[in-house]
């Protein structure tokens, strides 16, 4: 995949962390297939493109994942029970503010949690059964846990996630 950025992208114009994401969601979501990971590579150089962005950004990949190969949809999120739902829009708040990040740090996703709470009135879970909700997450798809590095979402622009999670609130 870094071969085909030098040949076919401008120097600086995808990060290593861009390679790493796209190769990651290659082999996990497209069974490791190259082809897959170069068509993820060109969507996302495309929608970067589109958006006159001179790099490849985080929600560029998401997005371009999202067209490219859509495995969760609208009423999947609405069977998710409320704290899984907020948990999802404050891993969206999160990678939204740091448009620039693939993860977001886990306390820094808890912290927004505990905002999305307080702007509906209800209390926070704990931190515990907030890590469990997020393994589940994790296990049905929706996002991803990197050690080290946070949780991310694959598969959809968080964007797009949050304001379908707000406007169903």
């Amino acid at each position: 995949l870094s071969d085909r950025v030098e040949g076919a992208f401008r120097a600086g114009s995808v990060g290593a962390e861009a390679i790493w994401f796209i190769s990651k969601n290659a082999s996990a979501l497209g069974g490791g297939d190259a082809r897959y990971a170069i068509q993820l590579l060109l969507a996302a150089g495309l929608m970067a493109d589109r958006d006159g962005s001179p790099r490849i950004l985080p929600e560029h990949v998401r997005e371009a994942q999202e067209r490219m190969d859509p495995r969760i949809d609208r009423e999947d999120l609405l069977e998710l029970s409320r704290e899984e739902r907020d948990a999802l829009l404050a891993i969206a708040k999160a990678l939204r503010i740091m448009e620039e990040a693939f993860y977001a740090p886990i306390e820094a996703v808890w912290g927004y949690y505990k905002l999305v709470c307080e702007g509906r009135g209800a209390e926070p879970i704990g931190k515990d059964s907030f890590a469990a909700i997020l393994g589940k997450l994790k296990a049905l798809g929706i996002v991803d846990i990197e050690e080290g590095a946070g949780v991310s979402l694959q598969l959809m622009r968080a964007k797009a996630l949050e304001e379908f999670l707000e406007a169903g609130s």
